[in-house]
């Protein structure tokens, strides 16, 4: 295997390396190769002040496994900014910073959504995922490990209006996944 500290730029000058998962840090397997983890592993300890951070779309439950693979699960310096920026953790985990959206969006985000049936909603409150769809939070619990329950909508405006919920995130899907579809 081929020496990466030597391809490593002056260190003093790097203050953060950020990171997305899909595509970047994970294969096409989803999973962090293990010439990953070396280079990753060498740069934090040849660099143990600099920041790094794992910027993805995704909820803490997701990237857990990501963190272990990579042995950084009580590292300092390396925090995590989830949900497309909606929620920013420290390395043990707790909220440094978040992003709440305001109840009367929420409610009527859901309002104008009636006229689009087929599209599947996703909200991100925390850690975690709430959907309307079984299937659809079925696949986000497989597939990527997110802590996905599916609800009732009705139940989840109340929660919303009440406080119970707090939603970071709105996403919206308007696609078919054949092998969701089917089952």
């Amino acid at each position: 295997m081929t020496d990466t500290t030597q391809q490593l730029p002056d260190g003093t000058k790097i203050k953060l390396i950020a990171t997305d998962l899909d595509g970047t840090l994970l294969n096409h397997n989803s999973q962090v190769s293990e010439r990953t983890k070396i280079v990753i592993s060498k740069i934090l300890e040849k660099y143990p002040d600099l920041h790094f951070v794992i910027a993805t779309g995704r909820t803490r439950p997701a990237i857990l496994k990501v963190r272990e693979a990579l042995n950084i699960i009580d590292k300092p310096n390396t925090e995590s900014l989830l949900s497309n920026g909606c929620i920013a953790y420290d390395y043990n985990g707790e909220i440094l910073w978040q992003n709440i959206l305001p109840k009367d969006f929420v409610i009527k985000f859901q309002e104008v959504l009636k006229p689009y049936p087929k599209c599947v909603y996703f909200y991100a409150a925390g850690d975690d995922m709430i959907t309307f769809d079984e299937k659809w939070a079925r696949m986000a619990r497989e597939r990527v490990g997110e802590r996905a329950q599916a609800g009732k909508k009705e139940q989840f405006i109340e929660d919303i209006k009440s406080g119970k919920i707090q939603v970071n995130k709105v996403s919206m899907f308007c696609y078919k996944i054949p092998e969701i579809d089917s089952k």
